[in-house]
């Protein structure tokens, strides 16, 4: 009995063990998509910018 007792304990362990790992690469995936977004952004932001400064030029 105790011994079944001690196998439920360390299971209980390693699953919040588990969740906390889990929940450690979930916010890792979303500061990462996070950086990719902000990155994509701000190319997208260069490419608008060197675009306008294109049709700027054509019109002179």
């Amino acid at each position: 009995m105790n011994d079944i007792l001690q196998e439920m304990k360390e299971l209980l362990e390693k699953k919040e063990c588990l969740k906390e790992e889990r929940k450690k690469w979930n916010e890792k995936k979303k500061r990462e998509e996070k950086k990719q977004k902000k990155i994509e952004q701000e190319k997208r932001q260069q490419e608008d910018e060197e675009k306008q400064k294109l049709e700027d030029e054509e019109k002179r």
